[in-house]
C-alpha cells in the first residue's frame, strides 16, 4: 500500500480528486493532516509521498521537511516554481484534480527512481536551506544594503 501524506486545500476537499484516486489506483492511502505538527519527522515517516494541494505558496517548510525525509513530492507548478529549485519531484495545474491525479500517477509509476532521486533532492535542501547558508545569505544582503550608504536628510 502505497500511502500519501497531504495538508488541507481546495483540492483534498475536492471530492472529485479523492474519488479519481480511489478509482485509478487500487491500493492507496492518503491522511489529510491541518495546521502545525510537533515531530513532522515521525509522521513523515509513516508515509511514500507527500502531496502539497496549495495553488499557490512563497515557501512552502513542509516540502522541505517531506525531501528530507525522501518522500517525492507532488505540488502545483506555481508552488513548485516559488520553491526556485528542482525539489518537487512532479508538477500538476494549480486547482485541477485531474491534473493532480495524473502527477500523483507518475510518480507511483516511477516511485522507485523517484525515492533514489530523493538524495539528491535531499542535497538540495542542505545546500540550500541549511542554517549556514540561510544565515550567510542574510547576513551578504545586510552587508549590501548597509554598504550603499544613506541619502542625505538635508
Amino acid at each position: 500500500m502505497v500511502c500519501i501524506f497531504t495538508g488541507w486545500g481546495r483540492l483534498t476537499a475536492d471530492t472529485t480528486l479523492r474519488h479519481l484516486l480511489r478509482t485509478t489506483t487500487q491500493q492507496v492511502r492518503s491522511d489529510v493532516f491541518i495546521g502545525a505538527k510537533e515531530g513532522s519527522a515521525q509522521y513523515l515517516a509513516n508515509y511514500d509521498i507527500y502531496f502539497h494541494p496549495s495553488d499557490r505558496e512563497a515557501f512552502s517548510m513542509s516540502i522541505l521537511e517531506a525531501v528530507m525525509a525522501g518522500l517525492p513530492v507532488v505540488a502545483s507548478q506555481s508552488v513548485a516554481d516559488a520553491m526556485g529549485s528542482d525539489l518537487v519531484a512532479e508538477t500538476f495545474v494549480a486547482g485541477e484534480a485531474d491534473s493532480a491525479v495524473e502527477a500523483l500517477e507518475r510518480v507511483l509509476a516511477g516511485f522507485t527512481s523517484h525515492v533514489a532521486d530523493g538524495v539528491r533532492r535531499r542535497q538540495l535542501v542542505a545546500d540550500n536551506y541549511g542554517i549556514e547558508n540561510t544565515a550567510s545569505s542574510y547576513i551578504s544582503f545586510f552587508q549590501t544594503i548597509t554598504s550603499c550608504g544613506r541619502v542625505n536628510e538635508n
